[in-house]
């Protein structure tokens, strides 16, 4: 009778590979010729792709000279294609490869494929896979070399399957299955500690300790004669636990918990464990609150387990993941509990019946796609159940009575990057986190100088949410950390779960997100997206300018809307407490809003309306600084911008990608020039107007002129004269165009701030002479005061002591009348100390440098600090105390480095002579070591040492 081949007969073969190799075709084994060909077609089953003839003949005939190889894979190949039909497998000249089309069923690639399904989501159902495809291990009378790694595989797939489906088993009380897939764990893998500790727990659950304890001390008998070593903390925890629990009384719920066994260590948390462990000493429900991946579920698991002694009927879990039918709420509930139905009862009033007398913590998992039912259900149990208490964790709070919750935050930063490298980092949660899992991806990754700064840059921008830096920290088997940090703006494709246990919703960042969002009504995903314009955070008033849509959203709307969405986590409130409110999103929730409100189309508008709505802001904010305030008045102006300064930023980088909107970039940027030096923003300011600068736009005369003054005062406020003079100019040009008379005056004041610092005083008193003639004429005494101040430092610096004394005097009364500010006042007073110094009057000197650090520290200005310093420094050289000279040295440094540069040309050579001086009176090593304790010193332990008499 003649071979069947595929194009006769489509019905599929058969092959068997966990086991023992074997074919068949209709109920009738196969044979085929020689068992290097049956290794043959099972390595070419498991690897499908194309193979080099020669590859393969080196590897199965690799012991044959290469003659011998070749004509024994051209035998085999034949052989192949009599017996199973000639379209089996694809052959050329160069390589062979099997026909993906044939029609074969595979055990190991159905047990693989179902394996993984069942593994990538928690929420299967058992009989979605079968288990008992696994009969054995692969190919186990085979023992090619090519076999060993693919047997471990899918041998480790199998039995994290098994513990998979223990997991869910023991969750639903099924103890006697559970043991029973436990037991075929450790058929496989007698050391598997995992397995074992299920076991312990399921005996000890049914009310069989001794047979918990007996399996405890079978395991450990088992690692000590084959491996040597002793059990794990945790699992000599747990037979500590069951050995000194008493038995409970006749119910399954009685006896200790079914909390699931996490896979993966705990790290960090313990303040907020600490809180729910306070929280629930006396309320009675506490929802555990966050956005998706900050740990809520892990964060409970642990709590319980720390509680469970605290609740003599235990801590019951209740995984409400899955579920899509409200009703099964409470069939999940009291599965977990082991209650049965009672006729003449509803499933809720036997439950309540059930748990009154009771004295256990019930945790509900996952409750946000269900939380109406959850709320009226807790709320019902709770009414009913006086020594109940619940542990809820949910995207969002049940909103009932006598409800407590805790916004889990992300996992703990470090402040900013800690430079140079130490051991430290690890004591951040973030980072400890990172470092683990990645050395988990990598055995051989370790947390090092290089890499520190990639690693906290990760984990920053990841927010510190726990699932984020998992994904990211899996990565480091292929990619070093500055790769993978450099993939995070494209985080919702990068970041996915190569974890084949994690839950559906955590496969994928963007699942996790899609999770959230797709549980908001169709208003609320309207101002979630638009919400993504903002960075930082934002008031309010800002959303209700910003975010109405075109009309889709009224503004009486949206703070309901946004209270809602701070409900669900995926809005931060603070400050609601101190002051106003402010909100902000987590960057990667942000990214996911910013997504999805491109993909809309409305994008660019959104953006549109962000920036007119700061440009009308700044220029509120200049045109309260116009009429000269109060030095608290001006602060209090100065500081509605500064919680905006992210939102600020956008906008420049808005204007800059869009060149049609630099002239309004250009706009804000220059309005901004004393929010920038209270900011100590001088560097980023200058940057702002440079880049929007060279869009050869047509922007007016007046925008383009307040631009350069406001470049030309921070370059000098950084002492880059050169650059300043030039800005300055430009500006005068300008103003003097338009017949701006403010406009001109302080272009030239600008212009002799920079002439000053270059050493033309004669130039620069020329163009503070004119500045003062314009501010007479037009009535502002603020500007005439400055105006003096400069005049008086001119003749200062020349050598004139008594003309500059008595005019910074001036400046003093003038702007103590209520046209100064205390910065103004404050640099009178430091430059009358120098005068003071450089005159011999020491004690005079001192008060003087008194009186201008006091007003620096009250308006925190760090630029004026360091001035005032600097004139403590030579003081005290001066006064011959050589080792305080040597502290303020080093504090001074550390500020010039913050700041880029502190002193004009002539204090910078007046510092300088002091340092060197003091330097050569110490001794290289003393005076190092002291400016090193300088530098350690906290900014307010330095002033002490400033102001000290001593």
């Amino acid at each position: 009778m003649p071979q069947k081949t595929f194009t006769q007969d489509p019905a599929p073969l058969r092959i068997t590979l966990l086991g023992r190799f074997h074919i068949e075709h209709h109920a009738q084994a196969i044979q085929l010729s020689t068992r290097k060909t049956e290794s043959l077609l099972a390595y070419l089953i498991l690897h499908p792709w194309p193979h080099g003839r020669e590859k393969l003949a080196a590897l199965f005939w690799g012991d044959s000279s290469d003659a011998e190889a070749r004509n024994s894979l051209r035998n085999a190949l034949a052989s192949l294609n009599k017996k199973l039909g000639h379209p089996l497998l694809i052959i050329d000249r160069h390589t062979v490869s099997l026909n993906r089309e044939y029609p074969l069923i595979v055990d190991a690639l159905e047990f693989e494929a179902q394996a993984g399904e069942y593994l990538s989501n928690a929420a299967s159902r058992l009989q979605q896979i079968n288990i008992e495809l696994y009969q054995n291990d692969l190919l186990t009378d085979f023992y090619d070399d090519w076999i060993f790694p693919l047997r471990e595989y899918y041998r480790s797939l199998f039995i994290q399957t098994l513990l998979g489906i223990i997991q869910q088993l023991r969750s639903s009380s099924e103890y006697e299955k559970a043991i029973e897939y436990a037991l075929r764990v450790i058929t496989f893998d007698p050391a598997n500690e995992q397995a074992h500790q299920h076991i312990m727990f399921c005996h000890a659950a049914k009310g069989d300790r001794s047979a918990a304890i007996k399996q405890y001390e079978k395991y450990v008998k088992i690692l000590k004669e084959d491996l040597g070593v002793e059990p794990d903390s945790e699992t000599t925890a747990l037979y500590e636990w069951i050995k000194h629990t008493p038995p409970a009384a006749n119910l399954p719920e009685g006896r200790i918990t079914n909390l699931p066994i996490p896979l993966t260590s705990f790290i960090g948390r313990r303040d907020e464990l600490n809180h729910i462990r306070e929280i629930l000493k006396s309320a009675r429900l506490l929802t555990l609150t966050g956005p998706g991946g900050s740990g809520k579920t892990r964060l409970a698991i642990e709590a319980g387990r720390e509680l469970t002694p605290s609740f003599k009927d235990g801590v019951w879990w209740v995984d409400l993941t899955a579920l899509k039918d409200k009703d099964n709420i409470l069939f999940s509930i009291t599965k977990a509990l082991g209650i049965r139905e009672v006729s003449n009862q509803t499933m809720l009033e036997t439950l309540a019946h059930s748990l009154r007398p009771k004295h256990l913590l019930l945790i509900l998992d996952n409750c946000e796609h269900l939380i109406k039912q959850c709320a009226q259900i807790a709320h019902y149990l709770l009414e009913q159940c006086d020594h109940l208490k619940i542990l809820v964790t949910s995207r969002e709070t049940l909103n009932i009575d006598g409800e407590k919750n805790r916004l889990i935050p992300g996992l703990s930063l470090p402040p900013q990057p800690i430079t140079p490298f130490t051991g430290r980092l690890l004591e951040f949660e973030a980072i400890h986190l990172f470092n683990e899992r990645a050395q988990n991806a990598d055995s051989g990754f370790a947390l090092t100088e290089q890499n520190a700064p990639a690693v906290t840059l990760i984990c920053t921008h990841l927010d510190g949410n726990p699932l984020a830096i998992e994904l990211a920290a899996a990565w480091t088997n292929l990619l070093t950390p500055a790769q993978i940090a450099n993939r995070l703006n494209e985080r919702f494709q990068f970041l996915t779960n190569r974890n084949r246990t994690a839950p559906a919703r955590h496969h994928t960042l963007q699942a996790v997100m899609d999770w959230s969002f797709e549980l908001l009504s169709e208003k609320e995903q309207l101002l979630f997206r638009y919400l993504a314009v903002f960075s930082g955070s934002w008031n309010l008033e800002a959303a209700e300018e910003i975010c109405p849509a075109n009309g889709r959203l009224q503004k009486s709307e949206i703070i309901h809307l946004l209270s809602n969405l701070v409900d669900k986590s995926l809005v931060i409130l603070r400050g609601a407490k101190k002051g106003e409110p402010r909100y902000h999103m987590l960057e990667t929730i942000r990214q996911y809003a910013r997504e999805g409100l491109s993909r809309s189309g409305e994008l660019y508008q959104g953006q549109r309306r962000h920036l007119d709505y700061f440009l009308k802001l700044v220029e509120a904010v200049k045109a309260h600084l116009g009429f000269f305030l109060s030095d608290q008045e001006m602060l209090h102006w100065l500081e509605v911008l500064i919680p905006e300064h992210d939102n600020l930023r956008t906008v420049i980088h808005f204007c800059e990608v869009n060149p049609l909107q630099s002239g309004a970039g250009l706009k804000l940027a220059g309005n901004l020039h004393w929010y920038f030096l209270v900011q100590n923003s001088l560097e980023e300011g200058r940057d702002w107007i440079y880049k929007l600068q060279t869009f050869k736009n047509d922007i007016s005369p007046d925008i383009q002129a307040q631009a350069f003054l406001t470049s030309g005062f921070l370059a000098a406020w950084q002492g880059d004269f050169a650059s300043a003079f030039p800005a300055c100019q430009e500006s005068l040009r300008l103003f003097e165009e338009i017949n701006h008379p403010a406009g001109i005056a302080f272009s030239l004041h600008g212009l002799g701030f920079a002439a000053n610092g270059l050493g033309k005083y004669v130039e620069a008193s020329h163009y503070f002479d004119t500045c003062l003639q314009i501010a007479t004429e037009i009535d502002d005494k603020w500007l005439f005061s400055i105006a003096l101040h400069f005049i008086a430092i001119s003749n200062s610096f020349r050598g004139n002591f008594g003309v500059a004394r008595s005019q910074f005097e001036e400046c003093i009364r003038i702007m103590n009348d209520g046209h100064g500010t205390s910065q103004g006042i404050a640099f009178s007073e430091f430059h009358l100390g120098r005068l003071a110094r450089i005159t011999g009057e020491f004690e005079s000197s001192f008060s003087h440098h008194a009186a201008a650090l006091k007003l620096f520290m009250r308006i925190h200005d760090l630029r004026g600090i360091g001035y005032s310093l600097f004139g403590f420094a030579c003081l005290a050289h001066e006064m011959e105390n050589p080792a305080r000279t040597a502290k303020l040295i080093g504090a001074i440094d550390l500020l010039r480095e913050q700041l880029g540069s502190l002193l004009e040309t002539i204090l910078q050579e007046e510092y300088e002579h002091t340092r060197s001086a003091v330097q050569a009176m110490l001794g290289e090593e003393r005076f190092m070591e002291l400016c090193t304790a300088g530098r350690s010193m906290p900014l307010e332990q330095i002033m002490d040492l400033a102001l000290s008499s001593e």
